[in-house]
């Protein structure tokens, strides 16, 4: 598959989670989605984007991301953080300090019969009644304590 064909499936997958509000029974919240997830599907940071293959590994994981949110009962990995988030103060952008709750479900996915691991992070802002969708990362190099593989239904 190559790198467009990855990224206009995926675009037309978030098209239509952007209009829904899925429920993850692992956290029992709406998980939103919202256009952050692309950035870091193609950048691994500001500077350096990443490689094609990789991009396209990653739009194909996407592909199966509501499936996963949906039918995960427990969270895998959690994180809390104080972070400085950007906010909108009376017309004025401003950055204050919020507690952030990060969550990682670990799922196992099957295409043309080679199964692989993938994590997708969540992430919930203190003061919001809903999650974000923050991405999802083919779980190749884990470290051997995070390599948790629940049973599925």
């Amino acid at each position: 598959m190559e790198l467009e064909e990855a990224r206009k499936r995926a675009f037309n997958k978030f098209r239509k989670l952007q209009k829904l509000e899925t429920l993850c029974p692992a956290l029992w919240v709406k998980i939103k989605f919202n256009r952050d997830w692309f950035y870091h599907i193609v950048y691994k940071n500001s500077k350096h984007k990443r490689w094609a293959n990789e991009q396209i590994i990653r739009f194909q994981c996407f592909l199966d991301v509501e499936e996963i949110i949906k039918k995960s009962h427990l969270y895998q990995e959690y994180a809390v953080k104080t972070e400085e988030i950007k906010t909108r103060n009376h017309g004025q952008n401003t950055f204050e300090k919020k507690i952030v709750e990060y969550f990682w479900l670990v799922w196992v996915i099957v295409h043309n019969n080679e199964k692989s691991r993938v994590r997708v992070v969540l992430r919930k802002i203190s003061w919001k009644d809903y999650a974000e969708y923050r991405s999802v990362i083919p779980a190749r190099n884990t470290k051997w304590y995070r390599n948790f593989i629940w049973p599925i239904d």
